[in-house]
């Protein structure tokens, strides 16, 4: 699965969901993220970059790059990780931009 799909997967309106929907999607998308980390684990960084680099091409080829969106969901888990590991995915995210 493209990460791209993975993503675009969530885009449905909200106000149309169901709670059987809702339990339905949970364990898709649940299912889709054991997929999508089965692919990834044994990547190494390098192949994660160019992975990454690939698919920020085709997002932006497609209009679909949000980069302040990104910079939203890094500062929103902030609080979890390291001041390092903070720095190293904003100085990522700044040269994908």
């Amino acid at each position: 699965m493209k990460l791209s799909e993975f993503l675009n997967n969530d885009k449905e309106n909200p106000k149309e969901k169901t709670e059987n929907k809702n339990e339905s999607n949970k364990k898709t998308t649940e299912e889709e993220i054991g997929k999508l980390y089965d692919e990834m684990k044994d990547k190494s960084e390098s192949e994660l970059m160019n992975r990454l680099k690939e698919e920020i091409k085709n997002q932006k080829m497609r209009g679909e790059f949000d980069y302040e969106g990104i910079l939203n969901t890094l500062q929103s888990f902030r609080n979890f990780i390291s001041e390092e590991e903070y720095q190293k995915m904003v100085r990522i995210i700044n040269e994908l931009q």
